[in-house]
């Protein structure tokens, strides 16, 4: 990479890259979803463009959970941080964790950026430990 190459990455999309997590800016009077980052990392059937695809692809069980943390977080400040599992393009379930937060406008929200981590292996070692816990 060149001097000119390096001025022109964005250091907060090079950081997300780095890591192995995926950003998302989420318009939400459009529904319109942008995406950072290596999107394969979290197993995405298909990679959402809308809110309504993204929520399509979490798993039934876990839904309701995403959207308490969301409309929680709507009525108070700060972010949310949530976990889920999303069914991947092979059928299998995949654990991730969501940190976000809504940017306001006069007091209503009009965007919301965050993060996706695949958390699996962390999941996996957590029932492990359990199990033997017990």
């Amino acid at each position: 990479m060149s001097a000119d190459e390096d001025r022109d990455v964005d250091p907060a999309a090079a950081a997300v890259e780095a890591v192995g997590d995926v950003a998302y800016a989420w318009d939400l009077e459009s529904d319109e979803l942008d995406w950072s980052g290596p999107v394969n990392a979290v197993g995405f059937e298909a990679v959402p463009k809308t809110g309504r695809a993204f929520t399509r692809q979490i798993f039934p069980e876990d839904l309701k959970q995403r959207q308490r943390a969301i409309a929680a977080h709507m009525r108070g400040t700060g972010g949310f941080v949530c976990e889920y599992r999303l069914r991947d393009g092979d059928g299998a379930l995949r654990w991730i964790e969501e940190r976000g937060k809504a940017a306001r406008d006069l007091g209503e929200p009009r965007r919301m950026s965050g993060v996706l981590r695949a958390v699996g292996d962390r999941k996996t070692r957590e029932a492990r430990l359990l199990r033997l816990a017990n």
